[in-house]
This record gives structure tokens, C-alpha cells and sequence, in this order.
């Protein structure tokens, strides 16, 4: 115990190091905090996500705007610009929010994230990176009000994690990473015959067979619906379909929570007219039997939500609805399917690439935040080792409780699809 508190005392009485900028240009930081200047700075955006060579739809003005909108409640919306003059150079999609952590009070910004977001990032044009997030840095750093930040879901590679860690160690800040999901994702490099031939011979044997058994129930095909006129119906359609097997009896059905099919609706309708939307359907005999509600974004098509109809169960629709999607794929010129969410076996049977996202934590040099820091990447790490901690946690959170989003303690990841 002494050493623990050897430890705290250490941690608080940090000396920090000066914030020197070598020189980097200075960057004026506005603050968006409500709904309407965010539509404000929509064409700005739209710009800057451009240049930015971020190759996903979930730091899109559509998306972020449709987020905020239906999960954005009890929060308040704090997006940072970086400018250079009048020129818009970087974006950090944040909010402020206060939470229980470990039986204290905190303060903490945050990435616009809920276990619907499969990736978040800073929005930042590469060439002027450094002194872009140096900006940010700068302006967070002058910010008394949070006792920790929290980035979740980036990408293990992404420069917003190096940089911001980096620049928070400089000043004497504690950091700590924790590395979440590993997420599959197909390139379709090659053609559709080579990828197959490297299935293992059992999958190609029994999706022939399913494909031949299924087609002797009618016709069998993909059907994609992209059209503005048609999505309301194709929606009522597939979030049938996606809670049709064990999703509505676990809650995590889309049509289980108002906010929830709120934000898919709301989306869609904003997707479709930019053209990103994707609900695809499988259909035998005209009937709709397998669904996915799928972006295709710079040439790469991402699965949101997926399910099929139980009815069908028998011929694994869902995984012909994949092979169908992945031949399409490969006939288009596409780059990529992405699965999003974690790295479930059936889609390993798929492909073994994987992409990690981590979460970044960043702390204040205050004592409760140095306290916090302490606890999470430190004694709970020890605890966690120990015999008795699964049994304590089993105490805190019984089975059948929902431990989905957990804040007093590691968040237990989702399987978005």
C-alpha cells in the first residue's frame, strides 16, 4: 500500500515540460456548440474532409450531425476548428460531459461516440499536421475545465493517437491507451475466383450447396436499394429482417430503442443524398430474406447492421448475401468490404485481416485526474490479475444486467452488426 502511495504522491508533483512549438504557425481555434453552427460550417467541412484522405463515412458531416441529433442528449456539443486565417485546417469532433468514474466526479471531453460509431478521428490535413494538432493541443491544454479526454475508436494507426499522446507527455500530462476491437475487412484486390479458391474447402463446398438448395425455393439474387423515394420502405423492411432472429431478444435490435432507429432513419435519408447508401437486400422468389444497412465511401463498402429472416436459417442467408456482395464487389472495382465491429468467427472464416482501434486517454494535472489516471492503467491492471476480481465483478454486475458502455471500469465492446 505504501508504494501505491508512493505512486500517487509521484504522479501529482510531476514537473512539466515547457510547451515549446518550434516555431509552428499559430492557429486560431473556434468553438461550435450547438446544432445550428454546426449546419453552418457544413460546405467548410465537406471541404476539409476531402483533403483530409480520411477514407470512411463516420466523420462525415451527415454523420456527425445525424449523431448528435438522436444520442446527443445529456451532453454538450463541443467541436473544435483550427484555423489558419480564415482557412479551415483541422476538425476535433468533441463533447463535454460529466460521469461517475470509479465513485468520483469527473469532468470530460470526448469523441462523439456511443456503440454505434465503428471509428472516430480528428479531421486534419496531412500536410500541415503537425502544426494543426500542436493548435489543438495548445487550446485543450489551456482549458481548465476536464479532468481527462477520451478518444475512442481510432485507428491503432491514426496520427490524431501518436500526436495527441505525444503532445500530452510533453506538458506533463498522463496518458494511457486501450486497445479495443479488431475489425475484419476484405480487399478486393485480384479477382472474385482467386479470393474464392482461398476459402477453405469446406466454405466453398457448403456455399454452393446452400446456394443450390436455396435456389430451388425460387429465384435468388441481391437487390440494392439507393433511392430516396424507396428508403423508408426498405428500412421498415430490413430493421424487420435485422431483428427478426436473436437481436430483438437481446436488445440490441435497432428497432429496440426510439434513439436508436431514429438515427438510422435519419442517416439514410442523408446518406442517399450524397449517394453513399447501400441497403441490400437477398431475396428468393422476390422475398426478402437477408439485409444490410451498408455505406459504400471511396471506393470501400462498410457493413452497419446486418440479419436475415430465421425462416431461412437453414441455407445461412446472410453468409450468400456476403458471397454475392463480394462478387458484386469485385465486378465493380471496389477496394474494400469492411465488417466494422469485432472479429467474430464467422467473419474470420471470411478473411484474416483485421484492423485494431484503440481508445486514448488524456488527463489533467490535477490531483483527481492523476487519482483516476492511477486507478485505471495502473491498480486496476493489478486487480484485474488478481483471483477474487472476476468474482467482484460478477458482484457489481450481475448476469443479465447490461454491462454494454460500462463507465466504472473497462467498456465491454459491442458487435455493431
Amino acid at each position: 500500500m505504501e508504494a501505491l502511495e508512493q505512486q500517487f504522491v509521484q504522479a501529482i508533483g510531476e514537473v512539466p515540460v515547457a510547451g515549446a512549438d518550434g516555431g509552428l504557425a499559430q492557429y486560431h481555434i473556434e468553438v461550435i456548440g450547438d446544432a445550428a453552427e454546426l449546419a453552418r460550417i457544413k460546405p467548410e467541412w465537406d471541404e476539409l474532409l476531402a483533403k483530409s484522405g480520411i477514407d470512411h463515412p463516420f466523420l462525415s458531416h451527415e454523420w456527425i450531425t445525424s449523431w448528435w441529433e438522436c444520442f446527443g442528449s445529456g451532453k454538450t456539443l463541443h467541436v473544435l476548428l483550427a484555423r489558419s486565417g480564415r482557412v479551415l485546417t483541422g476538425i476535433a469532433p468533441l463533447m463535454r460531459g460529466e460521469r461517475k468514474l470509479y465513485g468520483m466526479r469527473a469532468s470530460c471531453l470526448e469523441a462523439l461516440y456511443n456503440p454505434h460509431t465503428p471509428r472516430f478521428d480528428f479531421i486534419v490535413v496531412p500536410a500541415e499536421s503537425e502544426a494543426v494538432y500542436h493548435g489543438l493541443w495548445n487550446h485543450l491544454r489551456g482549458d481548465a475545465s476536464w479532468d481527462f479526454l477520451e478518444l475512442s475508436q481510432l485507428r491503432a494507426d491514426s496520427p490524431t493517437l501518436a500526436s495527441l499522446a505525444r503532445l500530452a507527455r510533453r506538458d506533463g500530462c498522463a496518458t494511457g491507451v486501450w486497445h479495443g476491437e479488431h475489425s475484419p475487412y476484405i480487399p478486393f484486390n485480384g479477382t472474385f475466383e482467386a479470393f474464392f479458391s482461398r476459402l477453405g474447402n469446406n466454405q466453398r463446398s457448403e456455399l454452393r450447396r446452400r446456394m443450390k438448395r436455396l435456389q430451388e425455393r425460387g429465384s435468388v439474387r441481391l437487390e440494392e436499394v439507393t433511392e430516396a423515394a424507396q428508403i423508408d420502405a426498405a428500412l421498415n423492411e430490413g430493421f424487420r429482417i435485422e431483428a427478426a432472429a436473436w437481436k430483438a431478444h437481446t436488445a440490441t435490435a435497432i428497432s429496440s430503442a426510439p434513439e436508436v432507429e431514429a438515427f438510422y432513419r435519419a442517416f439514410a435519408r442523408r446518406a442517399a443524398a450524397t449517394g453513399m447508401l447501400r441497403l441490400i437486400f437477398l431475396t428468393v422468389g422476390g422475398r426478402r430474406i437477408a439485409f444490410a444497412y451498408a455505406l459504400q465511401y471511396c471506393k470501400k463498402l462498410y457493413a452497419l447492421k446486418t440479419g436475415y429472416d430465421p425462416e431461412y436459417s437453414y441455407y445461412s442467408p446472410y453468409n450468400l448475401l456476403c458471397y454475392l456482395v463480394y462478387q458484386n464487389g469485385f465486378e465493380r472495382g471496389l477496394d474494400e468490404y469492411e465488417f466494422l465491429g469485432s472479429n467474430e468467427a464467422w467473419k474470420l472464416v471470411w478473411t484474416k485481416l483485421t484492423r485494431r482501434h484503440d481508445w486514448l486517454y488524456v488527463f489533467a494535472r490535477r490531483p483527481r485526474a492523476r487519482l483516476l489516471y492511477l486507478i485505471k492503467f495502473r491498480w486496476m491492471p493489478l486487480l484485474q490479475r488478481q483471483p477474487c476480481y472476476r468474482h467482484l465483478r460478477d458482484l457489481l454486475y450481475p448476469k443479465g444486467k447490461a454491462r454494454l458502455g460500462v463507465r466504472d471500469g473497462e467498456r465491454v465492446p459491442s458487435d455493431r452488426n
